[in-house]
Formats: structure tokens, sequence, C-alpha cells
């Protein structure tokens, strides 16, 4: 999708669903280190779990750290030029799960 196709599909859902949906710049290291470096702490304590999900391992493994002042961030292996968008996914929706007060299923 190029930038200006994304630009309108988030609009559409900011339209549809409010507040809710929010743009995320995940190649700044301001926004990326705090959720990186919490995700990791998160599977370090083991307080999160994996369906094993093969695609998923491929891109973890194909990510590399990086330090910045803001926290770690992962980036492509230049030697591996292969994707982590399933990896940034998963930290943004361990983020979005942080944040993010669960909506109010309840039935009565």
């Amino acid at each position: 999708m190029d930038e200006k196709a994304a630009v309108a599909a988030l609009a559409a859902l900011a339209q549809r669903y409010g507040d809710r949906v929010q743009e995320w710049n995940t190649a700044s290291p301001t926004r990326m280190g705090p959720p990186t470096d919490a995700t990791y702490q998160a599977i370090a304590k083991r307080e999160v779990t994996w369906d094993g999900n093969p695609r998923l391992r491929a891109h973890v493994l194909s990510a590399v750290a990086r330090t910045t002042g803001a926290g770690d961030v992962i980036q492509k292996d230049a030697r591996r030029p292969q994707k982590i968008d399933l990896a940034v996914a998963a930290i943004l929706a361990y983020e979005a799960g942080r944040i993010v007060p669960p909506a109010d299923h309840s039935v009565f």
C-alpha cells in the first residue's frame, strides 16, 4: 500500500472508530522504544504467550535490536533483508493492550 492509500485508509478508520484509531510512527525511536522495551520485559517474564506461529517466529528472528536514547527498537538485519512486520505488529498489539483500557463488553 502506498503512502497516500495508507493515509486515506487511516482517515477512514478514524472516521468510523474515532479516537480509538491512532497514527503510530514505527520509524520513530521515541514512539517505539518504550513499547519495544515493555514487550521485551513481558516476554522475559513470561507474561505473554505465543501460539507457535512460524511466520511470527521468522519475523522476530529477522529483527535486530538497536539501542537508542528512547530505549531499544527493532530493525531489519542488513545482512538478512527479510520482513519484520509481524514482530512490529506484536509490539504494537502488546502496547495497545497496555495503554488502552478494556472495553466494557458486559451483556448486563
